[in-house]
Parts: structure tokens; C-alpha cells; sequence
């Protein structure tokens, strides 16, 4: 069985970080997946880089789709747009990582701009998504585990 987790924040935060090489500022907060039977965290999305409209959105997980359950995509984009009241994420993926692009893109994130050779193994695409454009909010079944 998978379960959702929000403690402890240090170790959900060093995993996820380890995982995509980022370095965070003292105001990252995530959620994780805890798998009960195998007794291990699975998958982790963060939050860092916050101003008054946005976040920044950070994810990673083991192989396979078994830690991207629908209640953890619905929760994934709930806390920032709806608990946090902002109106958009952001996303920094190199297209050194064609992987992380592909998922930004079937989250439904949108390229708002390239810079080119801006990360070490390619160009820095940063993603957007506007509140109104987030199809995981309108997963109503949901709602009520949040």
C-alpha cells in the first residue's frame, strides 16, 4: 500500500534533492510516497523559490508510475494552487533530461521560454502552469482526502 507523508520534511527534502541535484533554500516544503509494504519512500514533490504568485515545482520518483497515484496528483498541485493561494508553478528542466521534459509536458505544464546552453548538459526550459489551466484540481473524488 502507498500512503501519502509530509514528515519528516528533512528527510523528504534530502531525497528528492539527491535525486535531481538541486540545492534548496530554507523555505522548501514537500510531500512523499511512502510504500508500506517495501518500507521505503518511492516518490517526493517540492515546493521552493516562493513569491506572492508562485512556486517552483519539483519532483522525482522511482521507476514506474506505482508512486503517481491520482490522489498524490491531485494533492501535488492542490497545496500550491489551492492551500498556498497562488496562481502559478514553475518548472526548470534541461533538455539534457528528456524524460523530465516529456513528464513537465503530459503534467500539462507549458514552455514559456528556453535559454539556451543555460544548463549543464543542454538548454534550461522553464515551464509554467497557470491555476486555470490545471486539470488535477478538477478531480473532485479527491477533494474530500485532502
Amino acid at each position: 500500500m502507498v500512503i501519502t507523508i509530509t514528515e519528516p520534511q528533512d528527510g523528504l527534502m534530502q531525497w528528492l534533492c539527491e535525486r535531481i541535484g538541486y540545492v534548496p533554500t530554507l523555505s522548501m516544503t514537500c510531500i512523499g510516497q511512502w510504500d508500506n509494504d517495501n518500507e521505503k519512500l518511492i516518490g517526493v514533490v517540492g515546493y521552493d523559490g516562493f513569491s506572492e504568485v508562485m512556486v517552483e515545482m519539483h519532483s522525482a520518483g522511482e521507476p514506474g508510475r506505482y508512486w503517481l497515484t491520482p490522489q498524490f496528483l491531485f494533492l501535488s498541485f492542490d497545496i500550491p494552487f489551492n492551500a498556498y493561494g497562488l496562481t502559478y508553478l514553475t518548472s526548470r528542466v534541461s533538455t539534457g533530461n528528456p524524460r523530465a521534459v516529456r513528464f513537465n509536458e503530459k503534467l500539462g505544464f507549458k514552455e514559456q521560454c528556453r535559454i539556451p546552453k543555460g544548463a549543464e548538459d543542454g538548454d534550461l526550459i522553464i515551464f509554467t502552469m497557470h491555476r486555470d489551466e490545471c486539470r488535477y484540481l478538477k478531480m473532485h473524488r479527491f477533494k474530500e482526502a485532502a
